[in-house]
């Protein structure tokens, strides 16, 4: 919540109240049209506590607006005068020169709501036990705050006044700045780019409240909407209807604009808060305690960041699997593999079609040593008994081509012998015969 509004004026007054509180609020200026002192005492003591004609006329002030605004205040500082055409603008008192730093800026608040008009000069004067006119005690009131502000003496030439005027000093208590007159809460909200952002409270003591964004963020896309979603600015940024205390606003940006920052700014007529500060560069500081009513501005802010689409997941590599071999059985490992012969041809051999030894198409081929009639050996083979050769295992069980293989060289092995056993067999019976022969002739 922003520490005040901003007074702003007539005619930006005009023309809020002209198009249903809309938001054409004008830049925060009041210009002083006139000045008059209504009820004033004179004061002794202000400028040369110790001189003859040390004092001035101080009391309320009558301020008309170039807009014919009316409004009633004291002077904050007695060193400066108030000049005519004056562009003013509403302060906290850190922004006010004579209480910035000052420990007794907060009884100044307290005297603005105790002296007069806050309370009648009646009342006043009952405080006192001593009658009071209108001027005494308008004068006695503007002397307390100098007393606070300058720390001059400020003594009234109304002796009742006078006598008011230390009762307000001396009953003085610390006391807090005027509460808003107007506010929007939050005062800042943020989200991503593209969401919704609010609820916005408005908080007025005025009858309607008119809203617009800074030209910046309309240009980026900006607008003003309802809980959902709907937009209820115009192109320029204005509050198409005016809002009503304890309504809520919501801002959203476009899902592509990215960074964006907009500036949310309310203004609304409200009764002139007992206490509010005006400044002035080339015038004298005021407060204000009554008058018609004023216009009052405040702002919030509202921000988006930009959404960053998340990095891409890399896709994992997948694991390479065994190769099946078209048969169904797996490819066999490299270490436990028997190579096939690189004397056969690509096509496996058949079992039972292996020719026996010396006929064309025999499975076997001559021994590397030389030595006919044996059968060849494949590339892994473990030696065994009578000369026989037992192909390496295949590392995949029921591998179709190096079973084949192992089993064509099986076979070959077995005709061999086969073949070599009739030789033998016919080479006994001949000689068997033979010695049958010879006995008979002996």
């Amino acid at each position: 919540m922003l520490a005040s509004g901003m007074l702003v004026s007539g005619a930006a007054a005009t023309a809020v109240a002209s198009d249903a509180g809309a938001g054409d609020i004008g830049d925060g200026a009041l210009v002083v049209e006139s000045n008059t002192l209504t009820e004033a005492d004179y004061i002794a003591h202000v400028t040369e506590p110790e001189g003859k004609d040390d004092g001035l006329p101080g009391g309320l002030i009558k301020v008309t607006t170039g807009e014919g605004d009316t409004l009633l205040a004291y002077c904050l500082d007695a060193g400066t005068p108030l000049r005519t055409g004056a562009v003013y603008r509403e302060a906290g008192r850190s922004e006010v020169p004579t209480l910035k730093g000052n420990p007794a800026a907060a009884k100044v608040d307290w005297i603005l709501r105790h002296g007069y008009p806050a309370y009648s000069e009646a009342e006043l004067g009952k405080q006192i036990g001593a009658k009071l006119s209108r001027k005494a005690a308008a004068g006695a009131t503007q002397a307390a705050i100098w007393r606070l502000t300058n720390h001059v003496k400020a003594v009234p030439w109304d002796s009742a006044g006078a006598a008011l005027a230390d009762y307000l000093v001396a009953h003085a208590v610390d006391a807090g700045e005027p509460a808003p007159s107007l506010a929007l809460t939050p005062d800042t909200v943020t989200g991503p780019a593209g969401s919704v952002l609010g609820p916005i409270t408005i908080r007025s003591t005025g009858d309607q409240t008119g809203a617009r964004l800074d030209p910046a963020a309309v240009e980026a896309g900006v607008a003003l909407t309802d809980r959902e979603g709907n937009v209820v600015s115009d192109s320029s940024g204005r509050l198409i209807q005016a809002a009503m205390d304890g309504e809520a606003l919501f801002v959203k940006a476009p899902a592509g604009a990215g960074q964006v920052d907009a500036t949310v700014s309310a203004m609304s007529f409200v009764p002139v808060p007992v206490g509010h500060k005006l400044v002035s560069a080339d015038s004298q500081p005021l407060a204000l305690v009554t008058g018609d009513r004023v216009p009052v501005i405040t702002d919030m802010k509202a921000s988006w960041t930009a959404t960053t689409p998340p990095s891409p997941t890399p896709t994992p590599t997948p694991t390479p699997m065994p190769t099946a071999d078209p048969s169904g059985s797996a490819s066999p490992s490299p270490s436990g593999s028997a190579s096939p012969d690189p004397g056969q041809s690509g096509s496996p051999t058949t079992p039972g079609a292996t020719s026996a030894p010396g006929s064309p198409g025999a499975s076997a081929r001559p021994d590397p040593s030389g030595t006919a009639g044996q059968a060849p050996a494949p590339s892994a083979t473990h030696s065994g008994a009578a000369g026989a050769s037992e192909p390496a295992s295949a590392g995949g069980a029921g591998g179709t081509e190096l079973a084949s293989t192992g089993s064509a060289g099986v076979l070959g092995f077995v005709a061999v012998a086969a073949g070599g056993l009739v030789v033998i067999g016919a080479a006994v019976v001949l000689i068997h015969e033979w010695r049958r022969r010879y006995r008979t002739l002996d």
